[in-house]
C-alpha cells in the first residue's frame, strides 16, 4: 500500500491483530513504474503459498464461499483461473452487457485455446510463474493494465481455468462515467502491447460484421420487394428479421440470466448494434488523448 493513503491504514489497523495479515509500503522512489503493479510484484514476492489470488478492493465476493469455490480450480494442469466480476445493482444496463458480453469472448479463448486478456478484477496465478518470468516486466511503464497483462503473459494453451459458479462471482461498485470512459481509454492503449490481440479482434469484428451484414440484407430485400410489389420477399425478408431478433434475444438472455444480470430482454437488440458506435466513439477519444496519461516515462 501507499503511505498516506489514510482510508487503507484505518482498515489495517482494524486487522492488525489477524496473523494472517502481511502489509507494506510502496518505496516513494518509484516514480517511473505503475505502482499499482509494483505493489502487486511486492505482495507475490512476500507470498508463502504458490496461488495467488488477485482482486480490486472495490469488488465484494457474492458468497462466503467465494474463495473456496475458485480454490477448486487450483490443480495441478492448471497455471491461471480467471472468475466472473460484473456490476453491482446501480450500474447502467449497458455497462453489464458489455462486461458480460467482452467476458464470454475471453472465457471462450481460454476454453477452447489460449486466453487473450481479463475484463474484470478476478485472476488467480501461480508465484512460480510469475516470479520465473520477472512478473510485469516489459510494461511496468503503463499506468494500468495489471489484469490484461497477467493473462495475456502467463495464459497458455489448455492451463487456464474458468470459474462461472455463482458463488465465486464479484460484484464492482458502480462506475463514473469518466471512470467507465477512462477504462477503455487505458484499453486501447494496453492493447497494443498484448500478445494475440489481432486473432482476437478478428473475431469481435467477424462478428460484427456479420451482425449487420445479416440486417443490411434484410433491409436490402425489403426495398426491393416493396420497389418491385414483390410480396413473397417481402414475407421471407420479414420472417428473416423476425427469427433474427427472436433468436439474438433469446440466446443474450439465456446468458444475462445464467449471470444474474437484470438487463432487460428488450434492451438487448439495441446495445448489440449501439457496440460498434461505443467503439467508434472510445476509439476517437483516444486518439484524441494525451498519450502521455497512459504512461509513467512522463516526456
Amino acid at each position: 500500500m501507499e503511505k498516506g493513503d489514510n482510508e487503507t491504514e484505518d482498515v489495517l489497523k482494524r486487522y492488525a491483530d489477524n496473523k494472517h495479515l502481511y502489509t507494506t509500503f510502496i518505496p516513494d522512489s518509484s516514480r517511473y513504474m505503475s505502482r499499482k503493479k509494483l505493489a502487486v510484484t511486492l505482495g507475490v514476492k512476500a507470498a508463502k503459498h504458490e496461488w495467488i489470488v488477485l482482486m480490486e478492493a472495490f469488488c465484494v465476493p457474492t458468497s462466503e464461499k467465494w474463495l473456496e469455490t475458485l480454490a477448486h480450480n487450483f490443480q495441478n494442469d492448471k497455471h491461471l483461473v480467471i472468475g466472473y466480476t460484473g456490476f453491482d445493482d446501480e450500474t447502467p444496463d449497458y455497462y453489464k452487457f458489455e462486461r458480460l458480453r467482452t467476458f464470454c469472448y475471453t472465457a471462450r479463448e481460454a476454453i477452447k485455446g489460449t486466453t487473450y486478456r481479463s475484463c474484470g478484477h478476478c485472476v488467480s496465478f501461480r508465484k512460480s510463474d510469475f516470479m520465473a518470468a520477472n512478473g510485469y516486466s516489459g510494461n511496468l511503464h503503463l499506468i494500468r493494465g495489471e489484469y490484461d497483462f497477467l493473462v495475456n503473459k502467463y495464459a497458455q494453451r489448455g492451463t487456464t481455468g474458468v470459474e462461472t459458479a455463482e458463488e465465486a462471482w464479484l460484484r464492482e461498485e458502480s462506475p463514473s462515467l469518466k471512470t467507465w470512459r477512462n477504462d477503455h481509454l487505458f484499453y486501447l492503449e494496453t492493447r497494443k502491447f498484448l500478445k494475440r490481440s489481432r486473432l482476437h479482434r478478428a473475431l469481435y469484428n467477424i462478428d460484427m460484421w456479420l451482425m449487420y451484414g445479416n440486417y443490411v440484407a434484410i433491409c436490402v430485400a425489403f426495398t426491393y420487394g416493396i420497389i418491385d410489389d414483390d410480396w413473397v420477399i417481402n414475407a421471407s425478408a420479414g420472417a428473416a428479421l423476425l427469427i433474427t431478433l427472436v433468436t439474438r434475444t433469446i440466446f443474450a438472455h439465456q446468458v444475462t440470466t445464467q449471470f444474474n444480470e437484470n438487463i432487460g430482454f428488450w434492451k438487448i437488440i439495441p446495445y448489440e448494434l449501439s457496440l460498434i458506435w461505443h467503439s467508434a466513439t472510445n476509439r476517437l477519444r483516444y486518439l484524441s488523448a494525451d498519450k502521455n496519461d497512459f504512461t509513467s516515462h512522463k516526456l
